[in-house]
């Protein structure tokens, strides 16, 4: 996945050196459905004081039985760009005055056309790739994941799930193709970091991952501290 990773940063603006995107950090939060995200990623942006964002607003979630059944790959890949530069867009804009913590991003767009349609992660960014420059690249990502009856064992307890958390509930496979992929990406992620939170408290995992924030941003000579 270096590939990815060197094609993105190389076309992205460097939130490190553009003052112009932000002020703030921008963190993003990937890993498989019921790796405790939304969770954790609220509990982090009222932590910092920021913002918390989802890749799919409020305004854009029609009905997902309607979008995985009806839209053939190439819609439903293009829908989820809208709201891949829809957030980006969101992010450049809040982080000029606070912390911004995106729930999904890129990653999780790839990921889960690829697992969908069996379609390989190039072919899926060979369609972004002429929109890459618009994609702001995070200060941070930060992918969870957690072993595949954890997974299942949380979205037991979700009173709706979405077509992806019913795999992952029911598909052991699945959960564990979804987990090792997201675990390639943080592995060549320049600025990734995975945490392993199975048996983690989401109290626990919020304060691990502000004390790498920090460690991260005092190595690179930032001058935030969370």
């Amino acid at each position: 996945m270096d590939w990815f990773f060197h094609e993105w940063h190389g076309h992205a603006r460097d939130e490190y050196k553009d003052s112009e995107v932000g002020n703030y950090p921008i963190i993003v939060i990937e890993g498989p459905d019921g790796a405790g995200k939304s969770t954790v990623g609220e509990m982090l942006a009222e932590h910092l004081g920021g913002e918390y964002l989802t890749v799919i607003p409020d305004v854009m979630k029609f009905d997902s039985k309607f979008i995985q059944e009806e839209l053939s790959p190439l819609p439903q890949l293009l829908f989820h760009i809208v709201g891949l530069l829809h957030v980006s867009d969101q992010a450049r804009r809040i982080s000029r005055g606070k912390p911004v913590v995106i729930h999904r991003y890129l990653s999780s767009l790839l990921i889960k056309h690829h697992l969908r349609h069996q379609i390989s992660v190039k072919q899926a960014f060979s369609i972004i790739k002429p929109l890459i420059q618009h994609v702001v690249f995070p200060t941070v990502s930060i992918y969870l994941y957690a072993d595949t009856k954890e997974l299942s064992r949380r979205l037991s307890s979700r009173p709706t799930l979405t077509y992806d958390d019913a795999r992952v509930k029911l598909e052991e496979k699945y959960a564990d193709q979804m987990t090792q992929l997201f675990l390639q990406f943080s592995e060549f992620d320049p600025r990734g970091r995975s945490i392993n939170n199975t048996s983690m408290t989401s109290d626990s995992c919020v304060v691990e991952i502000i004390h790498y924030l920090n460690e991260r941003f005092t190595k690179c000579g930032l001058p935030w501290r969370l």
